[in-house]
Formats: C-alpha cells, structure tokens, sequence
C-alpha cells in the first residue's frame, strides 16, 4: 500500500478511537476508580515504595489500561458506537476515495496537457517561422518580380515595333496581290460577261428553234387528233402522235424555258389521252387549268379521262366546272348525270339529265341515261316512259330496247320483254346475243321450256360465256332436270373444249 493511503489510514483509525472515548466518557456507565483499586497494588504495604515519578507513571499507566479495557468493552457491547465507527470510516474511505479519483486524473491529463502545450508551442514557432519565411520570400520575389516586369515591358514593346513593322510590310504585299486579284477579276468578269452573252445568245437561239418545233409539233398534233376525246383516233395515225408526245416531253425537259400555252397543254393532253397514258393526260389538262382556269376544253376533257379512270367523284367535281363555264354544253350536262349516277347520286344525276334534255330535246341519249337513273332511283314507270320517248326519237336504238326490255323483265312483264328483245334481235346488232339470252330468261319463266332451251342455244352461239352463266342462273332453275338442257350445256362444254 502506498505511504499516502497508510497515513490516511492511520488518521481515520486515530480519529475513531478519539470518537470512541468521547462516546465512554459521555454515558457515564464505567467505575474506574473501582478497577484502579483492583489492579494497583497497595503502595503502603510495600516496604520498598517507589519514587513519586515511578508512581505516577503507574497510576497513569493503569489508567490508560483501564480506558483501553472501557473502550473495548463498551465496543463489544453497543452496536450504536460500531454502526457510527463504520459510518465514520466509510465517510473517511470516502473522502479519500474521491482525493483518489481526482488525484489520479489530474495526474492522467498531465499527459494530455503537456501534449497540447507542446504542440500549440509548436504551432506557434511554425507560425512565427512561417511569417518570417513569408515575408523574406515577399521581398526578394517582388523585387524578381519588378524586374522581370520591367524586361517583360521592354520586350513587349521590342516584339510590338517589330510586329507593327511585319504587318506594315505584309498589308502592303497584300494590297499589291489585292490589286493585281481585281484586275485579274476584272478582266475574268469582262471575259465572262461576254461568255454569257454569247451563251445568252445561244440559248435564246435554241429556245427560238425549239419554241418553233414545239409550235409545228402542236400544230401537226391539231391536224392528227380528232376534235373530241369523244372520237375515236385512226389506228395509222397512232404511232405519229406517240412520236410527237415524246418529242414535247424531251423538249420540255431538255428547255425548261419553252413557253406552253394552256391550248398547248390541252393539246398534248388529249395526245396522251389517245394514248391511254391517262395520268399524263390529267397532269397536263391541269397544267392548261393552271394557266387558264377558265378553259371549258380542259375541264371538259379532264373530266372524260376521270370517267374512264373510274374516279367518279372527281369526274363530278370536274364536269361541274365545265357546266359552270358552259352552261350551254350537252354533252357537259350528260357527262355530269353520268357521273353523279356512278357516285350514287341518283336525283342530282336526274336533274342533270334534265338539263341536257332542256338543251337538246331531240336527242334520245340523255332520256335514254335519265331512265337509266330513274331505274335506279326504283322510279320504274318513270323510266319507261324515259326509254319509250327515246324510241320515238330514235326507233333502232338497240340499247334502249334491250335495256327496256330487262326492266321489264325485272317487273315480271316477261310478254312486254320478249316483245322488246325480239325487236334486238331484229336490228341483228351487236346486241343480239344478251336479247336471246333475255328472251330465253323470259320463256323459262313462262313455262315455256322449248322455247327457253332453244333461245338460250341461240345466245349461247352468240356468245359463249353465256353458257357458265346459265349454269349459275336461278333463272334456269325449271329447266335444270330437262335432259335436254343438260345436253345442250354438256354440248356446248365439249365443243367450247374441242
């Protein structure tokens, strides 16, 4: 155990023993005298008494013995005087513990103080240093600094004069090149300006002789192709008119500066028209349009084209302008009905037929279209009567008969269209063998089976895809189990195949 602890413990035990005894002394409980006189001996029997001092030695020595033996004895038997002794030296060990603690940290940041001291002493030197490195480096680096500002000035201003001196003689050399490259431009521009006045030349030369070639073209295509796209072209004439087309088309794309008029335009549109090249036709049609919108020709032929390409709506559209142009046009007006009842347009297809019957009364093809429109409208008595007055005007007029009379077919009047086909059959037109085919239609329906088989053998003499018809024809369905109608289809099969 350390000295330290062992004098602490030394005065804790002292102070106890000091607190014990004033403990004895204030209950009052103990008779020293009694014990004195119990230990010591008596002085007077003894002959050889000691000294005065010697006795009083002894008295105080018994008295210390019996004070000891008090103490001990009122130790032993008040558990007060041990729960305060132990109290007392708890709070002793206490107090010293809590020295102890302090001491011992004290002593444990001495380290951590003396660590610290040196190193902010040492911070501090490096920062004396630091600034005294510092400021020397300021000096002798701004005085290299000045200086080599000043050589730096001095070169500057050197390289400047020797630059401004370079640059003078450079923009000098570059004025002299400058003034030799425009007179050189000049001569070119001289040179080129004449060059292309002779290539103006030139070419107007060429669009002259060209523009000639174009207008004979034009002129040739006048007198070749027939008046309207509603003729027909002469089959020796054909491959000279896709000649001169070609022509005017390498012209064009050879000289884009030919000048076309919207004749000109109409004209090679109705060129390639003849040709079946309807595309082209409705390109150049519409080139005529553009410059020209007022051209009835060119809408008018437009619109014919469109028909025969089965546009239908814009042929509508197109025959619209033409009879907006020429309200006086029949064949305008007709084109129009024809038209509109492709488009499903049946009461505005009437009412164009109407206006082209207005203009010409005496022709029997609008009536004949009219009532065509009028069958489709379901208006059969109107559409008889359309048919009928186009008979007046025009007695063999094949079509109407045989369009009549499968109307009249088609409304079970099977006396009134064997009339009608047999009239067909009289003209000995083209139309001869869809009229005995009708007839036969007709007989069948009458129960007049010899009459259908023999018709039918007709049209189908005539005519032999009648007889892949007639097999599927519900029409034909009485005659279906006759031998003879199946001989007359197994017949005609063998010799369609032979």
């Amino acid at each position: 155990m350390p000295l330290f602890c062992r004098r602490g413990l030394s005065f804790v035990l002292r102070g106890l023993v000091a607190i014990a005894a004033i403990l004895c002394l204030g209950l009052g409980t103990c008779h020293p005298a009694q014990a004195d006189d119990a230990v010591l001996p008596d002085l007077t029997t003894n002959p050889t008494a000691p000294s005065l001092k010697e006795l009083q030695e002894l008295q105080d020595l018994r008295t210390e013995k019996r004070f000891k033996g008090f103490i001990d004895q009122r130790l032993a038997n008040s558990p007060e005087v041990q729960d305060r002794i132990e109290l007392e030296v708890d709070r002793a060990f206490a107090r010293t513990t809590t020295l102890l603690n302090i001491l011992l940290v004290i002593l444990t940041s001495l380290p951590v103080i003396a660590a610290l001291s040196v190193w902010l002493l040492r911070r501090s030197v490096i920062s004396q240093l630091v600034a005294e490195v510092r400021s020397q480096l300021e000096t002798e680096v701004f005085a290299q600094l000045k200086q080599q500002k000043l050589s730096t000035i001095a070169e500057i201003e050197r390289m400047r004069g020797e630059s401004l001196d370079q640059v003078e003689q450079m923009l000098a050399e570059a004025q002299s090149v400058l003034d030799e490259l425009k007179a050189q431009i000049e001569i070119a521009n001289q040179d080129i300006d004449q060059l292309k006045s002779e290539a103006t030349s030139q070419l107007e030369t060429m669009v002259i002789d060209a523009q000639q070639v174009k207008d004979q073209t034009i002129q040739e295509l006048t007198g070749l192709l027939p008046g309207s796209t509603q003729d027909t072209l002469s089959p020796d004439v054909q491959p000279r008119v896709g000649t001169l087309t070609t022509l005017l088309e390498s012209l064009k794309a050879a000289i884009p500066q030919i000048t076309f008029s919207a004749s000109d335009y109409l004209k090679q549109g109705n060129a390639l028209f003849f040709e079946s090249r309807y595309d082209d036709a409705i390109a150049a049609y519409d080139r005529a349009i553009a410059l020209n919108p007022e051209l009835y020709e060119a809408w008018f032929t437009k619109a014919s084209t469109l028909m025969l390409m089965q546009r239908y709506d814009e042929a509508s559209r197109a025959y619209q302008f033409a009879t907006q142009l020429k309200p006086e046009s029949y064949d305008a007006w007709v084109g129009q009905g024809n038209a509109l009842g492709k488009s499903q347009q049946g009461e505005a297809a009437i009412a164009a037929f109407g206006e082209a019957i207005a203009l010409k009364p005496e022709e029997p093809l609008a009536l004949f279209n009219r009532g065509n429109a009028k069958a489709d409208c379901a208006d059969w008595e109107g559409a008889i009567a359309d048919y009928d007055q186009a008979l007046v005007l025009k007695p063999d007029f094949a079509k109407v008969l045989l369009t009549r009379g499968q109307l009249l077919q088609q409304n079970g009047d099977h006396g009134g269209a064997i009339a009608a086909f047999g009239q067909v059959i009289e003209l000995n037109g083209t139309d001869r063998g869809e009229a005995w085919y009708g007839k036969a239609v007709s007989h069948s329906a009458q129960g007049a089976t010899d009459w259908a088989i023999a018709a039918l053998a007709t049209a189908m003499e005539l005519t032999a895809n009648f007889q892949t018809q007639a097999q599927q024809d519900p029409a034909f369905e009485p005659l279906r189990d006759l031998s003879a109608f199946q001989a007359l289809l197994q017949n005609q099969g063998d010799r369609g195949c032979g």
